[in-house]
């Protein structure tokens, strides 16, 4: 049989010594496909906001695809892997304002862990929230303003 690279395979692949049932592996999948589902649509409605609010940033998204392609239709390859930069940056601030995930998993201490002058003590939760961070003064200058630029080299 050919190999088409997807979620799946990697799972059968990485599944040789059967560790997960055929449930297990059911659930996972199904756990892979709601996640990327729902990141997905969050991060495209929250781009239709920002686009619908911002006049100017469409303008200035129109003008920056329009001088990068000459109103051609681009592959999506080169949107995908060279996007015009106004659109990176768009991209990345959207993210930025409106993480699809706010709050990843906590992780239990396994030892007093040494990190940054201080000690995490054993059984202690660590985890983060992107939402805090992406929002944090001591990170970004006006935080709360949505401003593209930001992620201008």
């Amino acid at each position: 049989m050919e190999k088409c690279g997807d979620m799946l395979e990697h799972l059968l692949e990485g599944n040789k010594d059967n560790t997960l049932n055929r449930t297990e592996l059911i659930s996972d999948l199904f756990a892979f496909f709601v996640a990327g589902h729902e990141t997905t649509a969050s991060a495209l409605c929250w781009v239709v906001v920002e686009l619908a609010e911002r006049q100017d940033i469409q303008e200035r998204l129109y003008e920056d695809i329009v001088r990068e392609y000459r109103n051609e239709v681009p592959p999506f390859e080169s949107l995908h892997h060279h996007p015009p930069p106004f659109l990176d940056w768009f991209i990345k601030e959207n993210l930025r304002m409106h993480a699809p995930v706010d709050l990843f998993p906590s992780r239990i201490a396994v030892a007093d862990t040494p990190y940054q002058n201080q000690v995490i003590p054993k059984g202690s939760y660590v985890g983060f929230a992107t939402d805090i961070i992406h929002h944090h003064p001591d990170f970004w200058e006006d935080p709360e303003n949505f401003d593209p630029e930001r992620f201008s080299p």
